[in-house]
């Protein structure tokens, strides 16, 4: 039975507890504006990608309780040499983006500056996410997104994560600047979906409860 026992504790202390952590969603947008080298896209094009959120990764400088739709809150992550730290690639938020053969990636933590966040600073009816990466005064890259709802639900649940359905209006965005040159895709959110974990997980979390039956119980006197 201790053999039956120390597996469990190994499982629990997998990368999936990690992971769980850890949530991404497909988006689908529609161009509304672009420069730069993305300047040859027109509006109306259609724009995929994912945003990934990971509330464990906020740092001591976020504010607020997460999720409350009574009071503002933001969870924040920021690291580099402008703020006497190692950057971090522990992001609370990162995205991808792909539109007319162009796409974008969240890089690697800016030397200078790496911050990123969700939060609701607009109050309760809205929710944000941003991150940006800078290498020095005139080099970054930077994702956003927003979503609004005027009807008086807050487009986020209790833990801080983005729902959809009670969204009015979304938009995002990702920019780059190098060389002196500004760069930039603006675009209407049409659709934010989370990715179901894959089946391998569910797998082994059901394995893990049947494991768990099996850990002697104290008995009753």
């Amino acid at each position: 039975m201790r053999g039956k026992v120390a597996l469990i504790v190994g499982l629990l202390s997998s990368p999936l507890v990690a992971t769980a952590s850890s949530v991404t969603y497909d988006f689908t947008g529609t161009v509304t504006s672009a420069q730069g080298i993305y300047g040859s896209i027109a509006d109306g094009t259609k724009v995929t990608g994912t945003y990934t959120i990971d509330l464990s990764n906020a740092g001591v400088h976020s504010t607020g309780t997460f999720g409350s739709s009574t009071s503002l809150w933001t969870a924040l992550e920021e690291s580099g040499a402008n703020l006497g730290t190692l950057p971090s690639s522990a992001y609370v938020f990162s995205s991808t983006a792909s539109v007319a053969g162009f796409s974008y990636t969240t890089s690697g933590p800016g030397t200078a500056v790496s911050e990123s966040f969700v939060q609701n600073a607009g109050g309760p009816n809205t929710y944000t996410g941003q991150e940006t990466q800078q290498t020095d005064a005139v080099t970054f890259t930077q994702s956003t997104f927003g979503i609004l709802n005027t009807n008086g639900t807050a487009p986020y649940s209790s833990a801080g994560l983005p729902v959809f359905s009670a969204v009015t209006s979304g938009s995002g965005s990702f920019t780059s600047k190098s060389l002196g040159v500004t760069s930039s895709v603006s675009y209407q959110l049409t659709g934010l979906t989370p990715v179901p974990l894959p089946t391998s997980i569910w797998l082994l979390v059901s394995a893990l409860g049947g494991l768990a039956a099996l850990a002697p119980r104290k008995l009753a006197a």
